[in-house]
């Protein structure tokens, strides 16, 4: 079975929720993605696309 086949257009899944947190985003942007503007929220404010 494909992704395609089990996941229909127009069908809703309740998966549960998620709690994020700014901190635990800084800290997965500091490991996998660390751009000023993703880990310093000044810096993000500053940028192109304010914050």
């Amino acid at each position: 079975m494909t992704l395609d086949e089990f996941f229909r257009i127009g069908t809703t899944v309740t998966l549960g929720s998620h709690t994020f947190e700014a901190e635990a985003i800084k800290a997965f942007a500091r490991k996998y993605d660390p751009q000023i503007f993703h880990i310093d929220e000044e810096a993000a404010r500053k940028s192109v696309l304010g914050g």
